[in-house]
């Protein structure tokens, strides 16, 4: 079957949350200091060997908050790679981590410019992938994207994913803006034919340029993980004022 989202509309799409983030990457710095509480259930599953000498890859790592609570939780000897997008976050978190050692961090896109360096650098005994999944256009490359994750991971490697469960939250649903208006503003409109059930752009704060992101329901995501050499430990929702904010999945590496 033909991915309903063609190259073209995931190019689109990608570029609209690449300029997005450039215009409010101060904002979501000043409002993202605090840890998820979803998170410490997730490193409840590392094992005491993987604590001792634990490296992480961070996918979309932001101004990399994540590395902070692995250090307020396990202390600063862990090897860390943070990749993300944004410049601007990505010299937020350079600027807050400038103190531990062994933290690194890489500017690209996973499934493209920066694959060769994470395959480099394998493999990881703990990848998080937190606030990302929901900008990942098309259910063929969220697929593409697990799959290389899974990869990268050492046997027993820790694999933690949320999904951002907006579109159950009605606090979310006035801040959505309809593809129909969207359009009629800019000179680049996107093609309603060929987007998913489940795609939406949502306002942020007073930011006039909304974001894409994808409504993952969590049947959406266990089907990610299908024929994948992984073990299922986890799944939950946490974070949020609900407590339901976002969907948890944990799975382990075999061999």
């Amino acid at each position: 079957m033909k991915p309903k989202v063609d190259a073209k509309t995931r190019k689109q799409l990608i570029a609209l949350n690449q300029r997005f983030y450039a215009e409010v990457a101060e904002a979501f710095d000043a409002t993202r200091r605090e840890s998820w509480p979803g998170w410490s259930r997730a490193i409840r599953h590392l094992s005491i060997e993987q604590r001792a000498s634990l490296s992480v890859l961070d996918v979309g790592c932001g101004n990399g908050r994540f590395a902070s609570f692995i250090e307020a939780e396990l202390g600063p000897d862990f090897h860390y790679l943070g990749v993300d997008s944004s410049p601007a976050l990505l010299d937020h978190a350079r600027q807050k981590l400038a103190h531990l050692p062994q933290a690194a961090f890489l500017r690209g896109d996973v499934l493209a410019s920066s694959r060769d360096r994470l395959q480099r650098e394998a493999p990881y005994a703990l990848v998080a992938v937190f606030g990302l999944l929901h900008h990942v256009p098309g259910d063929e490359t969220r697929k593409a994207l697990i799959e290389q994750l899974v990869d990268l991971l050492s046997i027993d490697g820790l694999l933690v994913v949320t999904a951002w469960q907006f579109g159950a939250d009605a606090r979310f649903r006035d801040r959505l803006v309809p593809w129909a208006q969207y359009n009629e503003g800019t000179t680049d409109p996107i093609d309603p034919a060929q987007l998913d059930a489940g795609d939406h752009l949502l306002r942020f704060g007073d930011q006039p340029l909304p974001r894409y992101c994808h409504f993952l329901q969590p049947a959406e995501l266990e089907v990610l993980f299908e024929n994948r050499p992984v073990q299922w430990l986890d799944r939950y929702a946490s974070d949020g004022r609900s407590g339901d904010l976002n969907r948890y999945a944990i799975v382990r590496r075999v061999a």
